[in-house]
């Protein structure tokens, strides 16, 4: 199966075949094959009638009988001349555009997976819309990419300003690993999620670089000015990926969560770890009357009786 967009290139066709040069013509006609024949008529008597093409001298001529022409001497013609042809089952659009405008399922395979043109980029590359993309990829049977991989092909291109692409490992939160359960902890303590993007705040510099390197990230971490002390400073790292959102939210981690949050179903090999998180996030420890006191904030009472719980499972 091959699509041809018609109408685009009939449309531009006319155009240029106005605009054609003498040399485009000949490469045209030399594009036939041997012994090709085709019929003019109402023209004049010296060049009504069937032309076949032969090689004079090396070069693309057309014989009738006894008279044999050059193509440039068809030039001034060349409107009747491509009509005769496509009368005779050739198509000058295919000998005038090449394969330019025929996209075929392995070509439009390797520039929408190959080299991740979007479907936009195509469209316009084909002189067509992003629609009849969208219905060819169907009809061949491709598979889409994912709004969140199109948006990452598109940041990566810069077409959103405002967003630069960073790498990072998506897989990092789909898989149980003593680092994973860590930082996990952490999210659900000091984390939040809106609209889609993950961010992790802390004053502690030295604690978001260790999230930033176990998550082989290259996105920067922002710092600004606290808000209850001037002279100090609060650290923030963030991410958006759908992926890695996603299983979040199946960890149990939503927006939201500061009051509702539920206590995520954690494998016993990486319990501790993640309690570790969770202490690092809203844990403390400190001396009061002699004596070294652990103190545990959290807004959602449902979580802290798990926590403490677990504690007591532990004794």
């Amino acid at each position: 199966m091959e699509h041809i967009f018609r109408k685009s290139i009939d449309l531009k066709l006319k155009e240029m075949v106005e605009n054609l040069s003498t040399e485009k013509f000949c490469k045209i006609l030399d594009d036939l094959p041997l012994n090709f024949k085709f019929k003019l008529e109402d023209i004049h008597e010296d060049f009504n009638g069937y032309w076949e093409r032969t090689i004079l001298d090396g070069k693309t001529a057309w014989q009738k009988d006894d008279k044999v022409l050059l193509s440039p001497i068809l030039f001034e013609f060349r409107k009747e001349v491509f009509e005769a042809i496509e009368k005779e089952g050739y198509s000058i659009r295919n000998l005038y555009f090449g394969d330019k405008f025929i996209l075929t399922k392995e070509k439009l395979k390797r520039l929408y997976y190959k080299q991740n043109k979007s479907l936009e980029d195509i469209a316009k590359e084909y002189e067509t819309s992003r629609q009849n993309i969208m219905k060819i990829m169907k009809k061949y049977g491709l598979i889409r990419r994912t709004q969140s991989k199109a948006r990452i092909e598109a940041i990566k291109k810069g077409k959103f300003e405002k967003y630069d692409y960073d790498d990072i490992n998506e897989n990092f939160f789909g898989i149980w690993s003593p680092q994973m359960a860590w930082v996990l902890g952490l999210l659900f303590t000091d984390g939040n999620v809106s609209l889609g993007r993950v961010s992790l705040s802390s004053v502690d510099l030295d604690l978001l670089e260790k999230v930033k390197r176990l998550l082989n990230s290259s996105k920067p971490i922002y710092k600004a000015k606290q808000s209850y002390d001037k002279s100090k400073y609060l650290y923030k790292y963030e991410f958006y990926r759908e992926k890695m959102r996603g299983d979040l939210n199946r960890l149990g981690l939503h927006e939201r969560k500061s009051l509702n949050m539920i206590f995520p179903d954690v494998p016993e090999d990486y319990m501790r770890h993640f309690i570790r998180g969770c202490w690092d996030g809203d844990g403390s420890v400190f001396i009061s009357g002699g004596k070294m006191n652990a103190n545990y904030t959290c807004g959602s009472l449902k979580f802290i009786e798990r926590l403490e719980s677990i504690k007591e499972d532990s004794r």
